[in-house]
């Protein structure tokens, strides 16, 4: 079902042109395939970037970088706590890819199961 406010909200702001500059603010502990929706939902804005936040709360990066990365999102800023603008810097690619690994090969990351069956189609733990 669509949500027709959101629809309409959407349409003002898409009617502000460039100048408005839109980009939006995703959290990095948030599921990658939630994250995938929203990037879906909010494409009609046609946002420049995102912030990616709650960079320290994340348990794995890998898969908000990997939504990103599939819908050539570009990451503008990271927030890594609770203080604005004191914890909001510059995103640096090398630095997200750095803590990405340090996380995956502290945590054991798993792959999130529900964008696995979206992206194939089965369960992830199928019984054969």
């Amino acid at each position: 079902m669509r949500d027709t406010q959101f629809e309409a909200r959407l349409a003002v702001l898409a009617a502000c042109g460039p100048a408005l500059g839109p980009a939006l603010v995703l959290a990095a502990s948030t599921q990658a395939g939630a994250l995938e929706q929203t990037l879906e939902r909010f494409r009609p804005l046609k946002p420049a970037s995102c912030v990616l936040t709650k960079t320290d709360e994340a348990a794995s990066l890998g898969g908000a970088l990997s939504a990103l990365i599939r819908s050539r999102m570009p990451v503008s800023y990271v927030s890594d706590g609770q203080r604005v603008p004191e914890d909001l810097r510059p995103a640096r690619a090398l630095e997200l890819v750095t803590q990405a690994v340090r996380l995956a090969k502290t945590s054991g990351a798993a792959a999130d199961e529900d964008l696995l069956r979206r992206r194939l189609g089965k369960p992830a733990h199928a019984n054969t």
